[in-house]
């Protein structure tokens, strides 16, 4: 069986050498910066067309902790998990919260994405399922031809 997309449509990514891989950052372009402070780890290429890019605390006001964000490239559907401090002093680690999606697109069965939001927010990592109408810069370096619909990428000025 196969992971059931966030929205419950499977795409079938076919990426083509074209000119969006032309244009395709390296996933090390992806990292944003304050001053000399990465604000998140380098995206990683989960698969089935799915990125995952952990965040640290200092890369938004709106959210206090840091945080990781799942993306599905081809309907720009994200899954946002957030690493509050537990009861216990402790942190879900990054690690644990990609690996934790890594398991559910490995799994044979199917998970929507509020079924691995409630999952997550179940075992310490608060998630939520938002909907993007941009490509963001972990699918355009490793999907660049997916999210047909979604306003492309560009690299900020």
């Amino acid at each position: 069986m196969r992971f059931v997309s966030f929205s419950r449509i499977a795409p079938a990514l076919i990426l083509a050498a074209g000119s969006a891989a032309a244009q395709a950052p390296a996933p090390e372009a992806c990292v944003p910066m304050s001053g000399d402070e990465a604000l998140s780890e380098v995206p990683q290429d989960l698969g089935q067309g799915f990125v995952a890019q952990a965040y640290t605390d200092a890369a938004s006001e709106e959210v206090p902790d840091p945080f990781v964000v799942f993306t599905e490239c081809e309907s720009g559907f994200l899954l946002i998990a957030a690493q509050p401090e537990l009861p216990n002093g402790e942190r879900r680690t990054s690690d644990e919260i990609v690996g934790f999606m890594q398991e559910a697109l490995a799994s044979e069965v199917e998970f929507s994405g509020q079924d691995i939001a409630f999952r997550l927010t179940a075992n310490g990592a608060p998630a939520q399922v938002r909907q993007s109408e941009r490509q963001n810069c972990g699918c355009a370096a490793f999907y660049p031809d997916a999210g047909e619909g979604l306003t492309p990428w560009q690299p900020p000025e």
